[in-house]
């Protein structure tokens, strides 16, 4: 399946999709009823025009992570419910048409949007306010994001969670690679692990997690290829 029938075709019951952006952290999770991106960072304004957004989140201020241009054309052509931690958020109060959808948030907030649960959790990462975040959707399919973080003293309560999918860094930010990464899916447990936040080190990865954790597969996404996850 292609980007463009991705995004026309509808998600089943039990089943989310995924998108990777780009090389950093924006990722796309198409559920039954929301369209929820996390982090647009240089994404053509063409392919911003087609996602009809509902919950957008930035996860904090990075250049790599919060691209004003981006999230300008967003708001001024959207209004979905915006989710920011304190630092990135006084960007999206200058462009949002109406500050009610504006969610600033920290880790151990929990909201309830669109019958989406965003539940968020630490971080470890060189920024104002490190945070990660936890999806639950309408098929209560469990997605955990951890956009630039290494392990954190709590990462262990995630295990508690039963995610279904985690989605972990393996370059570019500090204390991340392959290795690290392996030892945050033993940790977090989830069925689904998916690099991301690199150009290379997928293949490392697999292999790391194939030889040494039982019962977790390794999805590796290409960019701009939807990965579609059915909850058994």
């Amino acid at each position: 399946m292609d980007f463009e029938n991705f995004l026309n075709s509808e998600i089943k019951e039990n089943q989310v999709g995924i998108v990777w952006l780009n090389k950093y952290s924006s990722i796309l999770l198409k559920t039954r009823e929301n369209l929820i991106l996390f982090d647009p960072m240089g994404i053509s304004n063409d392919i911003l025009a087609k996602l009809n957004i509902t919950i957008l989140i930035i996860s904090h201020e990075h250049f790599d992570h919060l691209d004003r241009a981006n999230l300008s054309y967003i708001l001024s052509k959207q209004l979905p419910h915006v989710l920011a931690t304190p630092p990135p958020s006084r960007w999206a109060r200058g462009f949002i048409k109406d500050q009610k959808f504006l969610h600033v948030v920290k880790p151990g907030d929990t909201l309830n949007l669109n019958n989406i649960t965003i539940e968020i959790f630490p971080g470890n990462h060189p920024c104002g306010v490190p945070a990660t975040f936890l999806i639950k959707t309408e098929d209560d399919i469990r997605i955990y994001h951890a956009i630039d973080s290494t392990i954190f003293d709590d990462m262990k309560k995630l295990q508690s969670r039963n995610i279904d999918i985690a989605i972990l860094p393996i370059g570019i930010a500090p204390g991340t690679s392959p290795s690290i990464a392996k030892e945050m899916t033993k940790i977090i447990k989830p069925r689904i692990v998916i690099p991301h936040h690199a150009v290379e080190g997928f293949l490392e990865f697999k292999e790391l997690v194939e030889k040494e954790i039982a019962d977790v597969s390794v999805a590796i996404l290409k960019q701009m290829e939807p990965y579609i996850y059915k909850k058994e």
